[in-house]
């Protein structure tokens, strides 16, 4: 008879009956997922948390950018001779007719003494007045108003043009 109240203690909780015949076990496929789950936190935390792996998004992006300019380096050859018109009049002088033609005497003055656009006739230039860079700003523009002529000109026409713009200019 003790027996029997036993299980009744067991079995009867603040007027909750407990029925032993409903108890089910976790479905196999739920205990499958949980420890997939586990696995791939154990493996998750050490490889990506930066505080553990000294991984980061930063770090990972650097890598990157350096394997992309390393291909890059590799791939680009620069076979312009930016001042292969210095020292020819008759280049200089077509790049003056072209200055006078293109947009140019519109914004930097028929003298290249900057109206709407930078003065081209002094030391100071803001990105530089290396043949590199005079090139480089008639080739594919600049930002706040200096329009990109790749495509319009050929290469030789901003190569007379970029002598012509260089002569303008004082040396530092």
């Amino acid at each position: 008879m003790q027996e029997n109240e036993n299980k009744e203690k067991q079995s009867d909780y603040d007027g909750i009956e407990y029925n032993p015949e409903t108890r089910n076990k976790l479905p196999f496929s739920f205990k499958l997922i949980a420890l997939v789950l586990l696995g791939f936190g154990i493996y998750y935390t050490p490889s990506y948390l930066p505080g553990v792996s000294g991984w980061t998004q930063e770090g990972e992006f650097n890598s990157d950018m350096e394997v992309y300019k390393k291909k890059l380096a590799a791939t680009a050859v620069d076979s312009i001779q930016y001042d292969k018109f210095f020292t020819d009049a008759a280049a200089v002088e077509e790049g003056k007719t072209l200055y006078a033609t293109q947009p140019c005497a519109a914004c930097h003055g028929a003298g290249g003494e900057g109206l709407i656009g930078p003065n081209l006739k002094d030391a100071e230039w803001v990105y530089g007045g290396d043949a590199k860079a005079i090139f480089k700003s008639i080739n594919i523009g600049r930002p706040k108003g200096m329009p990109a002529y790749k495509g319009q000109i050929s290469t030789d026409d901003m190569l007379k043009l970029t002598a012509f713009v260089h002569s303008l200019s004082v040396a530092p």
